[in-house]
């Protein structure tokens, strides 16, 4: 191969690099038509989860049957005509004829009303507190999945860069071969390598077109063609870990279990009103014709529970049953929650550690290696195909810099998730 077709090969190799970080510059910059993360977010909000907007519904409709319930029942009224005569339906005829008018009204016993209440309040935080973990999960899944499109966005960028490379690489070993200093065995590894990466690059495009379904869910039809614009760390830096696993207490996930168990408690109150007797109170004023005094009747009824054993000690046996269930259940999630927490801080400090590796040693190392070749190369010391080679892996470096950073800044979106705010 003469000398003039190296050095156009050389030059085609160092103008694609130059091409290939223009573009990643150009990803990682903002533009007008591109979606950050913060726009990415803003519009999951904006946009209203169908699954939130039912929560905080049925959340106010839980409200309104709790007043409802609550409520004294409405009295009932009765009219009618009481004691008259059958064969002649005189209304003079008997002395104990006359019309009535009666009212009745049903009395819940001691608390009921007041538990009644509280314990429909207490299933509507329990609908209000699904709504916002909804709206953090929201959150957590929006920022993933921008970071994942980020990263694949960078991704197809490196692996075109590589494609360049090893194209020029491989024209470069078809002279050889023609030449007779190379083996075709060499000329189909390198075309198998090109083969492969070819499948790479389409397993790349079917996982973004994949992000962006799965994204369109939250923010609509932008994601289908918007370009993730901005780097992976645009979340802060997570609070130590003690701090984390003392603000669970206060999630959302957590808010709504002890709801649940509030709840029960109510219900164990109301099991426990069912002891005492419901009242009743009967108001009836009979008029009677013919001068004959009027009659008035009033009465009060009430219940008697007797037979407790089938009935009430039961109902109260269930109820605190399902609260010891409620408590339990709470007990699994913060277990669960914590666990979770731990590892995504474990996960976070590991994968900062080994990006400092990364790109202070690995990457600076490979680099400095790329520039040995070249300079070694224009010496004439060594060969054109070592000096691709070197640059192959140095772009391997960069791509596997970039999943750390996106895996990274995934496992600060879900340190976010556990903090439990909704910013």
């Amino acid at each position: 191969m003469s000398y003039s077709r190296l050095l156009f090969y050389v030059a085609l190799y160092f103008l694609a690099h130059i091409i290939f970080m223009t573009q990643i510059t150009f990803i990682a910059q903002a533009d007008e038509t591109g979606l950050s993360m913060a726009d990415a977010v803003n519009l999951s909000i904006n946009r209203g989860d169908p699954t939130i907007q039912s929560s905080l519904e049925r959340a106010d409709s839980i409200r309104s049957q709790s007043l409802s319930q609550s409520s004294l029942p409405d009295p009932k009224v009765k009219i009618g005509v009481n004691n008259i005569a059958a064969h002649s339906f005189d209304f003079n005829q008997e002395p104990m004829s006359q019309f009535s008018l009666g009212l009745h009204q049903d009395i819940p016993s001691g608390t009921r009303r007041r538990l009644i209440r509280e314990q429909g309040i207490e299933s509507s935080h329990i609908l209000d507190y699904q709504s916002k973990e909804q709206q953090l999960i929201i959150i957590r899944d929006v920022r993933q999945l921008w970071l994942e499109l980020l990263y694949l966005m960078r991704s197809k960028v490196i692996l075109k860069d590589k494609e360049q490379s090893l194209n020029t690489l491989i024209k470069s070993q078809e002279e050889k071969y023609i030449g007779g200093k190379s083996t075709a065995q060499d000329l189909l590894l390198l075309e198998a390598e090109l083969a492969l990466l070819s499948d790479k690059q389409e397993e790349i495009s079917q996982k973004e077109s994949i992000i962006r379904l799965r994204l369109n869910r939250y923010i609509g039809d932008i994601a289908l063609t918007a370009i993730p614009t901005g780097d992976y760390l645009q979340l802060h830096s997570p609070d130590v870990l003690t701090l984390l696993e003392d603000n669970l207490q206060n999630h959302p996930a957590l808010l709504h279990q002890n709801a649940k168990i509030r709840r029960e408690d109510k219900a164990i109150g109301l099991a426990r009103e069912d002891y005492k007797p419901n009242w009743g109170v009967d108001l009836g004023y009979g008029f009677r014709g013919n001068n004959r005094s009027d009659l008035l009747t009033a009465m009060v009824t009430f219940d008697v529970p007797l037979f407790t054993e089938n009935r009430q000690d039961k109902k109260l046996y269930a109820v605190k049953k399902s609260k010891q269930a409620a408590e339990y259940d709470r007990q699994a999630i913060e277990e669960d929650m914590r666990r979770n927490l731990r590892i995504s801080y474990v996960k976070w400090q590991r994968l900062s550690e080994r990006l400092v590796l990364y790109e202070t040693n690995i990457l600076n190392r490979t680099s400095a290696a790329a520039n040995a070749a070249e300079q070694s190369y224009a010496a004439g010391s060594s060969s054109y195909d070592n000096m691709i080679r070197i640059f192959l892996s140095e772009q391997d470096v960069r791509l596997k810099i970039e999943e750390m950073k996106m895996m990274q800044a995934q496992s600060l979106a879900e340190l976010d998730y556990f903090k439990g705010d909704i910013q």
